[in-house]
């Protein structure tokens, strides 16, 4: 479970963030917030942490401008490292022979599928407040955790199969995201003042290998559920 928890979540430092980071900077042209910009709303850090965030990435336009067809090709499949660590995680847990090569297509699927999933989270979060909205933000996270093995392992698992791990999923990212708002602003600064730019990459592997452990322990309990329903 850890060796597999920190893969996963260093496969999205080296390959989802890059991914994020071009999205981000196209986005920007339609009037979307920059990568930075949305990493100090999402933790909700201010003052020194934002600025080191800040300094980390370099701004949507020259990101953009360096974008041609040969980095494009390199990023996406480095993108599919994380599709087929996931498709691994999830195969094991419920049970499945690996598609190999056949799991490529699925893997790309699922990599187009990010951006829609994380403007409906934006949306659910700026339509309503409180409450509501987190309620909101859970069902959508929800969604897009029972999508995600569904698509990964080319639907050879129902819906209804998927969706207690994907409930799961989501409940447990919540209550991380909501540990991140007190964890990350301080990780951040303190990693910023001993190692400058570099300490913001050093506090965001942290976070992502923590959200790897999640994923894994949700997607053991899932498939145990399942077992013990069935």
């Amino acid at each position: 479970m850890v060796e597999r928890g920190v893969a996963l979540g260093s496969y999205a430092f080296t390959a989802l963030i890059p991914l994020l980071l071009v999205y981000s900077a196209l986005a920007t042209k339609a009037g979307a917030a920059g990568f930075a910009d949305r990493l100090n709303r999402r933790f909700e850090l201010t003052g020194s942490a934002a600025a080191s965030v800040q300094q980390a990435f370099a701004p949507p336009g020259e990101i953009a401008q360096g974008i041609t067809v040969l980095s494009s090709v390199l990023l996406v499949f480095s993108a599919l490292t994380l599709a087929r660590g996931l498709q691994r995680l999830y195969g094991a847990a419920y049970g499945l022979p690996s598609l190999g090569l056949r799991g490529t297509p699925w893997g790309l699927l699922w990599l187009l599928l990010i951006p829609v999933f994380l403007e409906l989270r934006h949306l659910a979060a700026t339509v309503s407040h409180d409450v509501v909205a987190t309620v909101l933000a859970i069902a959508a996270a929800a969604v897009g955790w029972t999508v995600t093995p569904y698509v990964l392992l080319g639907r050879r698992l129902g819906w209804r199969t998927l969706l207690p791990g994907g409930v799961l999923t989501a409940v447990a990212m919540s209550v991380l995201a909501v540990a991140s708002v007190i964890y990350v602003p301080r990780s951040v600064a303190t990693s910023a003042d001993h190692y400058g730019v570099m300490g913001v990459a050093f506090a965001l592997l942290g976070w992502l290998i923590a959200c790897g452990f999640v994923l894994v322990g949700s997607a053991a309990a899932g498939s145990v559920l399942v077992r013990r329903g069935s």
